[in-house]
């Protein structure tokens, strides 16, 4: 899954706001209070909340304050080349997933059960755990740590990324020995 757009309406901090992302690794920066950890809360609730859920107060959890109408969500995405519009409405209680094509899917199980397979992570918990690196991971740690504290936190404990991407990289030129134009040695009769 591609992100290509947010669009946020009454939404926490970010009462009217919209991000493009670019494929590959997008980097949120700026001063306290500027709306990051709003703005992967925005993610994280297009893809997993229900706007129809019973409770007012989960209804209302996300709405700006001073503001009486409830928010709206609507996340542009690709997916296997296609194109989506995922849209939440707080105020009509409606989700909508929507093709370019003009396919769309209003039932927030059959949305939710597409999203899911696209993403691979059944719950907002382990997309929290495994798409995103929040800033206080990375603050405890000294910067000559910072690829061996991601390959932790990406790789869920396991084998730091630093080591296994140099691994794998000379398993690769070790395949590749000889194969880029002629080799050192003659074989000797074919």
């Amino acid at each position: 899954m591609i992100l290509h757009r947010l669009v946020l309406r009454r939404f926490l901090g970010l009462p009217d706001a919209s991000f493009d992302f670019r494929p590959g690794l997008n980097v949120i920066v700026g001063p306290n209070e500027a709306g990051k950890s709003t703005l992967r809360v925005a993610i994280r609730t297009a893809l997993y909340e229900n706007p129809a859920t019973t409770s007012a107060r989960s209804r209302e959890q996300f709405r700006t304050w001073g503001v009486d109408e409830p928010p709206e969500l609507h996340l542009e995405f690709e997916l296997n080349g296609r194109r989506f519009t995922l849209t939440k409405n707080y105020a009509t209680r409606k989700v909508v997933l929507a093709d370019r094509l003009g396919q769309t899917w209003e039932a927030h199980k059959a949305v939710q059960e597409r999203v899911v397979a696209a993403l691979g992570l059944p719950t907002d918990d382990l997309f929290d755990a495994t798409a995103h690196i929040a800033q206080a991971h990375l603050e405890r740690i000294h910067v000559n740590s910072i690829g061996k504290e991601l390959g932790r936190v990406i790789g869920g404990g396991g084998e730091d990324v630093t080591a296994a991407l140099r691994r794998l990289d000379s398993y690769i030129k070790a395949l590749e020995r000889g194969s880029r134009g002629t080799a050192v040695r003659e074989p000797g009769a074919l």
